[in-house]
């Protein structure tokens, strides 16, 4: 006999959860001296994976002998990139800047912190929200035998 549910629990709410980032959303997040940068609400599976694969660098020690590092300044270069959509920043004559991989590479080291500071708060704040979020399995529906 299949172990499938013999009968369909009842639905209880006519929406159903999305399994998509939506690509418009967006949060803004403050900075000292004024400043502010707007960063997705969230990445794409693809979005993490190029991430990912961006600070990797492969090292041959031998024949058969491979070695995976990340180089970091790769990594959080790509980061910012990826996450930043826009920023509040401006050059010495007050004219504002472009986000652009060439303006990432040109910040502040402390800027640049507190930037991947800001991402990284981000990143636990989508975490905590998917804890107190729990996912039905199919399996959790199954009527007892």
């Amino acid at each position: 006999m299949s172990d499938l549910p013999t009968e369909i629990p009842p639905v209880t709410s006519n929406k159903r959860r999305s399994r998509f980032v939506r690509p418009d959303a967006s949060v803004r997040c403050d900075l000292s001296d004024s400043d502010w940068i707007l960063i997705r609400g969230a990445l794409t599976y693809g979005d993490k994976q190029r991430l990912q694969s961006q600070g990797m660098v492969q090292s041959n020690l031998g024949v058969d002998e491979q070695v995976t590092t990340i180089d970091w300044g790769k990594y959080n270069i790509a980061k910012i990139d990826m996450w930043v959509l826009e920023w509040s920043f401006c050059d010495e004559d007050g004219k504002p800047v472009k986000k652009t991989r060439d303006a990432i590479q040109n910040l502040e080291e402390d800027t640049a912190r507190e930037i991947i500071d800001a991402i990284d708060s981000r990143q636990e704040a989508i975490a905590e929200a998917k804890k107190a979020t729990p996912i039905t399995s199919i399996n959790s529906r199954r009527t007892p035998k």
